[in-house]
C-alpha cells in the first residue's frame, strides 16, 4: 500500500453508473486514482473539486501507457480534514455492501450485485509491481 499526497487537476465520470475518477498532481508526477462507482461517492459526503489537496492510500500500479493508477483504499482532503474509506483492509469495495442494501431496498437479488470491484484484490499483497498491477482493475488493462 502507497500514501500520496496531491492536488486535483481534474474530475472524470461518465454517470452515476461508472467509476469516478480523479486526476492528482504530486510534484511533477500526474497519477489517475479510482474512487469506484459514481453513485456510491456522491453518498460519501466529500465533495471534490479541483484545487483541493489530497492524500490518497491504495495500490499503485502503472498501465503500459505508462500513466500511473491508484486503486484508491480511502481519501482526505487535508484543507477540510474529512476522509473517506472506500475499500476494507483485505482490499474489498465498501460499495458492495452498500449495493446489496440497495438491492433490498428495491426486492432485488443480492446475488448479482458484488460483481462491481470484485477480483480487484487491493493489491495488498507484494510491491506496487506486483500486488499493484492486479489491483489496478481496468487502469491496468489499458
Amino acid at each position: 500500500m502507497i500514501t500520496v499526497t496531491g492536488r486535483v487537476v481534474a474530475l472524470q465520470s461518465n454517470g452515476d453508473r461508472s467509476n469516478l475518477h480523479l486526476e492528482i498532481k504530486t510534484g511533477e508526477t500526474r497519477m489517475i486514482v479510482i474512487l469506484g462507482p459514481q453513485e456510491y461517492w456522491n453518498e460519501q459526503g466529500l465533495p471534490l473539486k479541483t484545487g483541493n489537496e489530497v492524500m490518497v492510500r491504495g495500490s499503485k500500479a502503472q498501465a503500459q501507457d505508462g500513466v500511473w493508477y491508484i486503486l484508491a483504499r480511502d481519501i482526505t482532503d487535508i484543507n477540510r480534514g474529512i476522509a473517506v474509506i472506500l475499500r476494507d483492509e483485505s482490499g474489498q469495495p465498501n460499495w458492495n455492501q452498500w449495493k446489496m442494501r440497495s438491492g433490498e431496498e428495491t426486492g432485488s437479488s443480492s446475488n448479482g450485485e458484488n460483481g462491481m470491484g470484485t477480483g480487484n484484490g487491493g493489491g495488498q499483497s507484494g510491491s506496487s509491481g506486483s500486488g499493484g498491477g492486479s489491483g489496478g482493475g481496468g487502469g491496468g488493462g489499458k
